[in-house]
């Protein structure tokens, strides 16, 4: 498999136009993050929430095993899961923490290193 980065001035509409699209796979990355993510936000609230995912995957997915240490995981996955609440909360009116442990699991907020290397209490 090949991997081609569109340039700057590129267009996904021309690349759908590609011979054999259809078997690709198109992977939106931000590379460079802006300095202040509170300014992106205020300018751009679907960047910024975008970000927010990328980073949230990219931490599920082991990206930064080697230096991410297991308390700043924890604490990011509890970021994680507050967010979740909020959004359970505007949608039902109620959240309790073993719903959503039970609905998503832990799997979706720590990594699997730190759910492999941490012994789980009741």
């Amino acid at each position: 498999s090949t991997q081609e980065y569109m340039g700057d001035k590129g267009v996904l509409k021309d690349i759908a136009d590609w011979p054999d699209s259809q078997y690709f796979k198109c992977c939106l990355r931000l590379v460079f993050p802006p300095l202040d993510v509170y300014e992106l936000l205020q300018d751009d609230a679907v960047s910024f929430s975008y970000l927010f995912d990328q980073s949230c995957n990219d931490v599920l997915s082991d990206f930064y095993k080697d230096e991410l240490k297991v308390d700043i995981a924890v604490k990011l996955s509890a970021l994680h899961i507050i967010q979740l609440c909020h959004k359970e909360l505007r949608a039902n009116g109620s959240v309790s923490l073993r719903y959503i442990e039970h609905e998503y699991g832990l799997e979706s907020f720590l990594p699997q290193s730190v759910v492999l290397a941490t012994p789980y209490k009741q």
